[in-house]
């Protein structure tokens, strides 16, 4: 029996008011996640939201967890990256190089992608 893939994506906002919902990874990734499971948050996003994000992680047979590059601080972000690092099944994703993300990528192996293209890209070719 073959595990369902799911996508948590996690957004950096600079702030509430600069948020871009167009310019946001799944309006980039959107063609290439199609319609699997599909969860979005961002690093000021608040800890109800968080709290749903932590669900759906812990209900998925296998995530992606998709990051946008984050220029600061991981935020609300943080908590449920270290709830992912102690998970099993779980794929880091980052577009651009992120100094809060490093620890995480190297804990759980993930990879970096120069831009949203380009990781589309390789979802398009297959995860594993």
């Amino acid at each position: 029996m073959s595990r369902k893939l799911s996508y948590l994506i996690i957004n950096y906002a600079e702030s509430v008011e600069k948020y871009d919902f167009n310019g946001s990874l799944e309006s980039v990734l959107k063609e290439v996640i199609g319609d699997s499971d599909s969860f979005s948050l961002d690093n000021l996003s608040d800890s109800l939201i968080v709290e749903y994000a932590r669900k759906f992680l812990d209900q998925s047979d296998e995530v992606i967890i998709i990051c946008d590059k984050f220029e600061t601080s991981l935020g609300s972000a943080l908590s449920l990256l270290n709830s992912a690092v102690k998970r099993k099944n779980t794929h880091l994703l980052c577009v651009g190089e992120s100094r809060p993300l490093k620890p995480f990528v190297k804990m759980m192996g993930g990879k970096i992608f120069a831009n949203p293209a380009a990781l589309s890209k390789f979802l398009e070719t297959g995860i594993n």
